[in-house]
This record gives C-alpha cells, structure tokens and sequence, in this order.
C-alpha cells in the first residue's frame, strides 16, 4: 500500500511541474503572439501610409512651377492649389520647404489659426528632407506632436532640366496610430497581469507540491513505522526469551556459587541490568503499540531531579557538569512520569554523546504562554557540545535516523512521540561547535480538557 501511495505522491508532483511548464510556455507564446501582431500591424499601416504620402506628394510636385515660386500672384495661385489638395486627400498640411529647411509656401493659413506661428520641422523629418534634396523620394518616421502622431512625405520639385529647386512636404496625421498605442499600452498591462498571474499560480502550485512532498514524507515515515513495528513484533519474543534465560541462569549462578555470610554484589548486578532491559524492551513496545498514557498532574521538576540523579555519577565520570535552574513556583501540569522520564533520561544521553571531552548541561523550566494565549511548561535541555549539521536538523525525530556509529535512530523519534502523546511540542535549535538546545512545551490545562481535545 505505501509503495502505491508513494508512486501516485511522485506522479502528482511530475504533472504538476508539467502543468506549471505548460502554463508559462503558453502564457509566453501568447503575449509573443500579440506583440508580433502589434508589430507588423504598425509597419503594414505606417509603409501604406507613407506610399500614400508619395504618391500625392509626386503628383502634385509635377503640377507646380519652381520658378513661380518667386512671383507674388503666383504663390497665391499656388497656395490655392496646395489647398485643394490637403482638402481632397484629407491631408494635416502641405508645404513647400527651400534649402534651409524652411517654409516657403503652405495650405494652412496660420493667421487664421489664432496666430499660431509656424513650428519648426521635428528632427524625425531632417534625413528624409535630405534625402529629397538629393533626388530621392523619402517619408520620415513617426513623430508626436500634440497627442497625435504624424508622418511626413517629401519629394523634390524639379525644374525643366530635372534639378531639385524645392522639396513638397506632404504631411498627415496618424491618429489610428493612437488607437495602436492604446493597444500598446494594454499588451504592456496584459503582460504584467499575466506575468503577477503565472507567479501567483506557481506559487500556488509550489505550496501544492510542498504538501504533496510533505505527503510523501509522511508516507515514508509511516512506512517506516510500520516496519519498525513488524520487526519488533518478532524481535520482542526473542528478546525477552533471552533476557529470562539470563536471568535464569544468573539465578542459578547465584545459588550455586554465591557463598553463604559472604554474599556477591554481581549477581545482583546482572539481575538488575536483565530488569532494565526488560523495563526499556516494554516501554518500547508500549511506544510502538501506541498504549495510552496514564496522565497524573504533578510538578515536572521532581521528575527531572529524579533523572539527574540517576545520572550523575555517569555524567560526573564524562567530565560534565550539570546546571538545574528550575522554576521555584513551576504550575503543575498533566504528564505520565515513567514516560517523562525516558524522555529526559534520552536528551540528557544525547547530550552526554554529544560533548565527548566533557562539558556543561543547562536544564532549565518555567512557565510560558505562546501567542494564541495557550500557557505551557517550558524544559530546555542545552548542552555546549559539537551541535548538529543544519542539513540533519529535519530529520532528528525520524525514525531510524542517526548519526551515530552504533545508534540505533529511535531515541529522539520515541521522544518526540511521547511528547505528541501529551498534545505538546518539541523544537531543536543547534549551532555547530556551539551546542544544541531541545525545549519541550507541555500544556497547562485539567484532565478533563486533554480527554477532550482529542488526546
């Protein structure tokens, strides 16, 4: 079953990249799409405009007279005609320019423009304007003037031995132009909200695939307490049926061989270590066959103080000192003391392990609210010993993880079950060559309330 759940967690999270990819690469393809449209759309529509230009500017440069261009009546004639023809093609205006670039002759009549003056040329239009001196037929690009695009047209007009003596300028406005720049303007916007909408949806799919990881990873430690629990199911038997062997044959040992009025303290030993072994092998099984815990309230302290002791001599021969700063006045709280016990008694082993040339153990207690107002019992257990590598901090609490040579990487998992059972929290915070600091967190609350929160 779990490795069918682990095949659907892996292909769930393959089609969600594939999803994520396909929806970028759409995304991209279609705002190229409408930039590659806007594109050719603003070149079709500016080189027909500028054929236009051309053509009305080289038709009517053959029907005017360089020469009458010096003649008072004839310039009149000739504005006349420059303003048929802005009429009749629906043209912003139509001038004659000289050498210099400035206007000869005009169909706009700036006086009657409320004396607007004649604007100078935008430099858009110099190269074009040169390139007609030189014969050329040439358009400028677009330029902007007052909220409009232009475009302007120039062509020379020639005298009878075919010489550029005048450049007709032909120029119109543009104002579909603003009407592509307002669609500028909304593939710009599209593409933003396009852009904030892909990030925003591979977020959301990221925060998917975190919990399809998180899935997986619960998977896998749930896989591996299954295991643990069908190997401990046999392994049990065999042990116990050694450990009363050897209890048996030290019992006859000492009988035999234990001389009377001089009695053999190691006798008593062996018996003694075969009860622990049997007490850890049943509390290990009560862990993995999840036997409720038997809640009492009561006052950590004496439990830790109880450990403490029991430990002393060991942690005095390992060079450690011990530290207790307890809270004088602690609250009491609801807890199993023989399972407190192997969880104190495990983190203060570890924290021996973990400073082999001696050290210093701080066990500290006092009561705590966290922000959602919930009141706790706070113990931390530090030590100054070698810490632990930031790439093992996740996995501390997993099953059979462990760092060590002959560890088995059930300790810290069998804590930090206990600590769930009495619906608290265990966090680790650790630095390498500095130390390393367990704080567990167990409610303040009645026996009534744990019952009915689902313990």
């Amino acid at each position: 079953m779990f490795e069918q759940l682990k095949d659907v967690l892996a292909k769930r999270t393959v089609h969600l990249k594939v999803v994520v990819f396909l929806g970028i690469l759409l995304l991209l393809m279609f705002s190229a799409g409408n930039w590659f449209f806007y594109g050719q759309t603003r070149s079709y529509l500016e080189e027909e405009l500028g054929k236009k230009l051309i053509a009305i500017g080289t038709t009517t440069a053959l029907k005017i007279n360089p020469l009458t261009l010096n003649d008072e009546q004839s310039k009149t004639l000739v504005k006349q005609f420059l303003k048929d023809v802005q009429w009749a093609n629906d043209l912003s205006n139509i001038s004659i320019l000289d050498t210099k670039q400035q206007t000869i002759l005009e169909a706009k009549d700036r006086t009657e423009e409320k004396g607007q003056e004649i604007m100078p040329l935008p430099e858009e239009t110099t190269n074009a304007w040169l390139a007609a001196w030189g014969g050329v037929n040439a358009v400028s690009g677009l330029y902007w003037i007052g909220g409009t695009y232009f475009k302007s047209g120039y062509v020379p007009i020639r005298d009878k031995n075919n010489i550029p003596r005048a450049i007709l300028c032909v120029e119109a406005s543009a104002k579909f132009f603003n009407i592509l720049n307002l669609y500028k303007r909304s593939l710009i916007l599209s593409g933003l909200i396009s852009l904030a909408f892909t990030i925003l949806f591979g977020l959301f799919l990221y925060r998917v695939m975190l919990s399809t990881t998180s899935a997986q990873e619960t998977v896998r430690q749930a896989e591996k307490l299954a295991t643990m629990g069908q190997l401990s199911a046999g392994l049990a038997h065999e042990i116990r049926n050694a450990l009363g062997i050897i209890d048996g044959t030290a019992e006859v040992l000492k009988q035999r061989y234990n001389r009377p009025g001089q009695p053999d303290e190691m006798f008593d030993y062996i018996q003694a270590e075969v009860k622990k072994l049997k007490k850890i092998a049943s509390e290990f099984l009560a862990f993995l066959k999840g036997i409720p815990v038997k809640l009492e309230r009561g006052n950590i302290n004496p439990v830790i103080d109880h450990i403490l002791l029991s430990l002393k001599p060991e942690l005095d021969n390992a060079n450690i000192k011990l530290t207790r700063k307890f809270y004088p006045l602690l609250p009491l709280t609801l807890f199993d003391t023989g399972r407190m016990e192997q969880v104190f008694l495990n983190l203060l082993l570890n924290a021996k392990e973990a400073m082999p040339d001696g050290g210093e153990i701080i066990i500290t207690t006092n009561p705590t609210i966290a922000k959602t107002g919930q009141k706790y019992v706070q113990i931390k257990v530090s030590d100054n010993g070698e810490g632990i590598l930031p790439q093992n901090a996740d996995k501390l609490f997993e099953p059979f993880f462990t760092t060590k040579e002959q560890g088995h990487g059930l300790g810290l998992s069998i804590v930090a079950r206990i600590i769930e059972e009495h619906q608290g929290e265990i966090t680790v915070e650790s630095k390498e060559e500095t130390g390393t600091t367990f704080s567990i967190f167990l409610p303040i609350r009645d026996k009534e309330n744990y019952e009915n929160s689902g313990s």
